[in-house]
């Protein structure tokens, strides 16, 4: 079911990608002391959109893409070998890279995106100073709900957070900026990022979910209205999982006469395998 998900959300990304209208981009690198002799334009993705040869420290790159968004530039050495990437956000027109210092500073000119750029990083590091990663997310985008690179504050953030994303509050940031602001694909892949990965609000009913119980009948999580519900992901196959039941099935037995309940929602793909386990190991509380 997971992997179906993903599936959809990726055709709805492909499907949207191709509504919109491919702009020219044409990148100009300026290579000022670093043994770089090769770059490659690769997309969100990870595929290789363009490359060519730095030759006399300079590079151009032509290209046309769909609306705006994230892209990286991946450096290499006569080697072949990978020494440097930057991500550079494209919207139209003409974009000036400047690499100095063997790779360490790398400055964007051009675009809207890569003016804005220049301003997000100078203002962010003036409150970066002893403040979260999502203290300094949320004063940017609150300033700038008008501006695209509000956009690509949230998707600085989420590289730089990873799984540690706090991802309920991005999701309330993003739907602060504008629809204006949201004219791109960049917008359109951190919607859809969200909206896959975005965590319950503290409060807020849990969603409904219905799956085929032991029977094969459709059941829902509602049954258990009321209690004090752990819902428990498990499979017959996972060692860490079974490992744990013994003392899943004592806390079950400590509390399930003050509202305790369980939800077991199993992960395997062999249903005997499934109904064997729940025997074997005496799981008494509701499986699908």
């Amino acid at each position: 079911m997971i992997n179906t998900c993903r599936l959809l959300i990726y055709i709805t990304f492909l499907s949207s990608l191709m509504s919109y209208a491919q702009t020219k981009v044409a990148i100009y690198g300026q290579v000022n002391g670093a043994q770089f002799t090769r770059v490659s334009l690769v997309s969100y993705q990870g595929y290789i959109i363009d490359s060519t040869i730095i030759s006399g420290g300079k590079f151009w790159l032509n290209e046309e893409l769909p609306g705006g968004d994230r892209y990286t530039l991946f450096f290499r050495d006569v080697t072949g070998k990978q020494v440097d990437s930057a991500s550079v956000y494209l919207d139209n027109g003409l974009v000036k890279v400047t690499v100095n210092n063997q790779g360490q500073q790398i400055n964007f000119q051009g675009s809207n995106f890569a003016n804005f750029l220049n301003s997000y990083y100078q203002e962010s590091a003036s409150i970066q100073k002893n403040q979260s990663a999502i203290i300094v997310l949320n004063n940017w985008v609150k300033g700038h709900t008008n501006s695209a690179i509000s956009l690509f504050a949230i998707d600085a953030y989420l590289l730089h957070t990873g799984r540690d994303a706090d991802w309920y509050k991005v999701a309330k940031l993003y739907h602060l900026i504008t629809h204006q602001a949201k004219e791109n694909i960049l917008a359109l892949r951190l919607e859809l990022e969200i909206e896959q990965n975005n965590t319950l609000e503290l409060g807020k009913p849990f969603p409904v979910f219905s799956l085929p119980d032991l029977k094969g009948m459709k059941t829902t999580n509602t049954i258990l209205k009321g209690s004090y519900v752990l819902i428990d992901f498990w499979a017959s196959w996972c060692g860490p999982c079974l490992k744990e039941l013994p003392n899943v099935k004592r806390c079950y037995e400590k509390y399930k006469s003050k509202g305790f309940e369980i939800y077991g929602v199993s992960l395997d793909k062999e249903r005997d395998a499934w109904i064997e386990a729940i025997s074997k190991e005496g799981l008494t509380w509701p499986q699908v």
